[in-house]
């Protein structure tokens, strides 16, 4: 195992003692949060340096909220994770299957147990993974760098929009059109609760309560008729790892949550990408060019996702995306996250920024909305995939139609990948 762990850990940037402070802070909280006494730290750093022939290791500058995360390596990263948020293999293979190398390599370790270390309110193990260190910095870092640009937003934007696209192309109809029989893929947690949780959005009082009665009404379309895609469970900026000189996509980290769901649910994670949270961390606001975004991620996602075998009706391809969207929104920002605890909606003297969202990305222009002439196109595209669709072949040219306010222009690009029409 030693050969496998690489050279020792790169010194990390020099930082001030108050960033040292706050990451050994946002630690000792994590143990104290999941009821550990504070040997369970060390016995956590111990079992690190097994790992790495007695090296000490390093704890990460970006600790999550529900796991303790250390470098074992300039390749290699250990992260602990309490019982309930321990990680389930099955979704890390599939992720890695469909996503490849933007989502990290993931290998169970072993066990840290905490109980022979004493404590009266110690509660179970640790779990421990080891996963690939995914290059870059995330999104949320990345925000509050000066070098953060336009440039920086159309390229993730570009980039996101392969990673939806990837998600659509490898989508699964719930139930087989033939015999209805079940569809080869498992419900996670979201999936197998949607009735409920849209029965607990119900108690939701505010302008936002007509978005839940529209989701309502299509929930037997969502149950058996929409595509289901392999999702993100929790897409947001701390998770989305970017290149901080071009913007580019380099991955995507923390699967824990990852399950099958239906098509655009995790579109709620893309709002976040056109805007970010105020310094008072009580609003949110789009940037300038949101529109521009909106549009340049649709347009990119179109002609990818055109790209795919012809498995759904293109009809009503934009009307799911919306619905889709719609419960995504709903679910992620309408029903609170209390450590862990999924059972009340959202409350303005409670969640003050998390209502703000809610409403504002509900509002926020749907991918139908543009103008006619782009969902013109759109059909075009989707009649094209009909017609030309060949299994994929080498590198193809296709159309990218750039909308940007009332213009249209049409720009050949060269995508390596599937023939979309020559």
């Amino acid at each position: 195992m030693a050969s496998d762990t690489g050279p020792s850990p790169p010194a990390q940037p020099r930082v001030d003692e108050s960033i040292y402070a706050s990451i050994n802070h946002q630690i000792d909280d994590f143990f104290v949060r999941n009821g550990f006494d504070p040997q369970t730290r060390i016995a956590c750093d111990n079992f690190a340096a097994s790992l790495s022939c007695g090296r000490k290791c390093i704890p990460a500058q970006h600790q999550g909220y529900c796991s303790y995360t250390v470098l074992l390596s300039g390749r290699h990263i250990l992260q602990f994770r309490p019982v309930q948020f321990m990680l389930d293999m099955q979704v890390c293979r599939e992720a890695r299957e469909i996503y490849g190398s933007l989502v990290p390599t993931t290998s169970h370790m072993g066990i840290v147990d905490a109980q022979a270390l004493g404590g009266s309110t110690i509660r179970g193990a640790l779990h421990v993974y080891l996963q690939d260190v995914i290059p870059g910095i995330s999104l949320e870092a990345l925000h509050h760098m000066p070098c953060f640009s336009s440039k920086h937003r159309r390229n993730l934007i570009g980039d996101l929009a392969g990673v939806f696209a990837t998600a659509f192309n490898h989508g699964k109809l719930p139930k087989s059109a033939n015999n209805g029989s079940q569809s080869v893929f498992s419900r996670g947690i979201v999936g197998k609760s949607l009735t409920e949780r849209l029965s607990l959005l119900q108690t939701l009082s505010g302008p936002e309560s007509k978005y839940v009665q529209k989701v309502r009404q299509q929930a037997e379309v969502i149950e058996s008729k929409m595509p289901w895609c392999f999702t993100h469970g929790d897409l947001v900026p701390a998770n989305i790892m970017v290149n901080p000189d071009t913007g580019h996509l380099t991955g995507l980290i923390d699967w824990a949550e990852g399950e099958w769901l239906p098509l655009g649910t995790n579109l709620y994670g893309l709002e976040e990408v056109f805007g970010q949270v105020s310094s008072d961390g009580k609003t949110f606001k789009y940037y300038e060019d949101h529109l521009y975004l909106r549009a340049k991620f649709w347009n990119r996602f179109t002609v990818l996702a055109a790209s795919s075998p012809p498995v759904f009706q293109p009809r009503s391809f934009m009307e799911h995306v919306r619905t889709g969207r719609t419960l995504g929104i709903l679910l992620w920002r309408g029903i609170a996250f209390d450590d862990g605890k999924i059972d009340r909606v959202v409350t303005e003297d409670r969640d003050e920024l998390e209502i703000f969202k809610l409403r504002l990305f509900l509002e926020a222009p749907t991918p139908p909305d543009f103008n006619w002439r782009h969902r013109s196109w759109l059909s075009c595209i989707w009649l094209l995939r009909f017609v030309f669709y060949r299994p994929p072949s080498a590198k193809s040219k296709v159309v990218e139609v750039k909308v940007a306010e009332d213009k249209i222009t049409e720009v050949d690009i060269e995508y390596g990948g599937k023939c979309v029409a020559d």
